[in-house]
Order: structure tokens, then sequence, then C-alpha cells
């Protein structure tokens, strides 16, 4: 084998571990609880629709025309959120809850832009995260 070869098999070895252990590290993610898949149910205060996003759409919704997006904490389930959008929108506002790619919101940083596109009524939009998602969507 020449020396050519053996930089070339090398270096094969390397990218195939480095993707290995990349892949590895974003399936460990933070699970969802029991609560929070729960909160994902559609009642008589909130319909829940939609799985990126989830979108917690209040049934009482009179004026309110502000819709929030947030972008979950890196490696944390996003359903993960979902008791704290259903209380959100429990409250008059339409709230969206992004899946991002291997769960990390920097793989999809514009995915706000796409939700506003997609829903004209809304007149006023706010964006939150957390953690890594908040640093996404400031």
């Amino acid at each position: 084998m020449s020396k050519t070869q053996k930089v070339i098999s090398f270096l094969t070895m390397l990218v195939l571990v480095v993707i290995g252990a990349f892949l590895i590290y974003v399936n460990d993610d933070y699970d969802a609880n029991n609560q929070a898949l729960e909160a994902m149910k559609s009642d008589d205060k909130v319909q829940v629709t939609g799985d990126d996003p989830l979108y917690f759409y209040p049934i009482d919704r009179t004026e309110n025309q502000t819709g929030i997006i947030f972008y979950p904490g890196g490696k944390v389930e996003y359903e993960s959120y979902a008791p704290l959008m259903r209380q959100i929108a429990e409250e008059g506002y339409a709230t969206f809850l992004l899946d991002v790619p291997f769960g990390l919101a920097v793989f999809d940083i514009n995915a706000a832009e796409k939700i506003m596109a997609a829903n004209p009524d809304i007149s006023e939009w706010y964006v939150a995260g957390h953690s890594l998602g908040g640093s996404m969507a400031a």
C-alpha cells in the first residue's frame, strides 16, 4: 500500500468516526415526559395540530392576533415544551413549537420565517427559545 493510499484510508476512517460520533451525539437527547405528551392533546381550551411545528391554537381566541414561535433547547425533544406552549395558548396566544433537525436549532435558524409566511392572519409575532434555541431565535 502506497503512502497516498494510507493517507486516504486514514482520512476516510477519520471521517466515518466523526460522522458516527455526531450521529450518536444528536440521537442521545432529553426525552419528553408523560405530562408533556398529555399537553399535546386538544381539548375545549386549546386545539393542538401538526408535528413540525406543533401548533397550539386557543379555542377562545378573540381579538388577539399575536403569535409566538418557540425554538427548543439543544438536544431537548421539542415535545418537552408542550406544557408551556399550552399554558401560553390558554391565555389567548397562538403558539408554534418547532421540531428542528437533529434537535439543534442551529440547523434551521430561519424556521420562524416559514411559520410567519404561512399565517398571514397573525399581525404581531414574538420569537423565543430555550438555551441554544434562544440564541437562534435572537
